[in-house]
């Protein structure tokens, strides 16, 4: 049985105009279609200005995650963490709910290295952007 992940926010809103994402989200005819690269795109701006990370590689399958991550300048690619992605682009689920399915998923895999979900709900105008860590 996994273990209920520990979950830490992260404020993502800036202020000071260093993060900016420009959409053009009136040319997408599918909602579903902002669940893969629009939320990849995000994540990985996310996760170099918000979290200091880089995502360089896709994880192999049944690691609970999508990408590996790693500091700027890390030298040692067997230490990283993992992302798990996903985007919101329809439907009535709460992105907080997504954010939490996320993180269970990466706690299913304990042996594996800790790591960020990063959730972006594009129903919302601005965009809702979650992000949770699990650390075993």
């Amino acid at each position: 049985m996994a273990r209920e992940p520990s979950l830490d926010c992260y404020d993502v809103s800036v202020s000071n105009g260093d993060m900016a994402i420009v959409l053009d989200l009136g040319a997408i005819d599918d909602a579903t279609e902002l669940e893969s690269p629009y939320a990849e795109a995000v994540a990985f701006l996310v996760a170099r200005r918000v979290l200091n990370r880089i995502a360089y590689a896709r994880c192999r399958t049944r690691t609970g995650a999508d990408y590996r991550l790693r500091r700027p300048g890390a030298a040692d690619s067997d230490s990283y963490e993992r992302l798990e992605v996903s985007g919101i682009g329809g439907g009535t689920e709460p992105a907080f709910s997504r954010l939490r399915e996320k993180l269970t998923r990466l706690a299913e895999y304990a042996e594996e290295p800790p790591g960020f979900a990063i959730v972006t709900n594009f129903r919302d105008d601005p965009v809702e952007i979650l992000v949770g860590r699990y650390a075993p």
